[in-house]
């Protein structure tokens, strides 16, 4: 993992342990493979009981910590929305927000597996969900 994405990883987790509806946080993508470029965005996955809530994006300034954000845009990807943050400084971020229903292990769905196996570094998970998840497709944390 990158140093240069260290100190933001540390914000979004803090903010996913302040929220009582965030059930899991997930690195996965390019930071995680080890294939993160110049233009590498941050990908997170964000398991929710609602995703809905975020829905606005008031939430992202607590996500972020004191970053200058420029912009943001949702995306829908199927069953689960992304939010793109545009930082001042720094790589853009994509938060995914999900379901509990895709991590879940009892079977995981083909697709989930498809991006876990890829890679992925869990940054918060109280409950173990995402864990199970790995373990159900094969694959480990790093």
């Amino acid at each position: 993992m990158s140093r240069e994405i260290t100190p933001i990883l540390a914000d979004v987790r803090r903010w996913a342990r302040s929220r009582g509806d965030v059930r899991a946080l997930a690195l996965v993508g390019s930071y995680v493979s080890g294939n993160a470029g110049p233009d590498s965005d941050v990908d997170l996955v964000v398991v929710t009981d609602d995703p809905d809530t975020y829905g606005s994006p008031d939430w992202t300034r607590g996500a972020v910590g004191q970053r200058l954000i420029l912009q943001t845009h949702r995306e829908q990807f199927g069953n689960v929305w992304s939010t793109f943050v545009t930082l001042a400084e720094g790589p853009e971020i994509e938060f995914t927000f999900a379901g509990r229903s895709w991590a879940k292990s009892d079977p995981p769905a083909p697709e989930v597996c498809r991006i876990v196996r890829e890679g992925i570094a869990i940054l918060y998970d109280p409950l173990g969900e995402m864990r199970a998840l790995c373990e159900a497709c094969g694959a480990r944390s790093q």
